[in-house]
């Protein structure tokens, strides 16, 4: 017997289970897209923190020692989990999601890959050598 009653929760189109998956597909592409914007002006902020700057703290450098300080801050607490984002929404998506011409997955990486050599190699080596002035009792 056909009645022919619409089940409540589905539209006129759409079956309600259809309806959801592509709104979560929206929400995850915009979960990395956002990832990759973090990523992206994270790099560049730590890049502008490094620009210009000293290769050793010399003893009264204390803007170029918060500088340092922002720049592994940023790292921690937008960089990395802006990362974690990126790789889960990109993994989640399986074989089902296409690429878009202009290729974010590649900025993200290279953000990353940026932010990590300027915030753990430029900065961290210059916070070493801060350290190990303080350590001498050169400060």
């Amino acid at each position: 017997m056909n009645t022919n009653v619409p089940i409540p929760g589905t539209g006129p189109g759409r079956p309600r289970a259809e309806v959801l998956a592509v709104r979560r597909r929206a929400s995850a592409r915009a979960r990395f897209m956002g990832a990759v914007a973090a990523l992206a002006v994270s790099a560049i902020a730590i890049a502008m923190l490094a620009w210009d700057e000293p290769r050793n703290l010399a003893p009264g450098m204390d803007s170029s020692f918060a500088k340092s300080i922002a720049a592994l801050a940023i790292t921690f607490v937008v960089t990395l989990p802006g990362f974690a984002v990126f790789r889960y929404e990109r993994q989640s998506a399986g074989g089902r999601w296409h690429e878009p011409a202009w290729r974010p997955s590649l900025i993200g990486w290279a953000s990353l890959l940026v932010a990590l050599t300027l915030a753990v190699g430029w900065h961290g080596l210059r916070l070493a050598f801060f350290a190990a002035r303080a350590w001498t009792g050169q400060i």
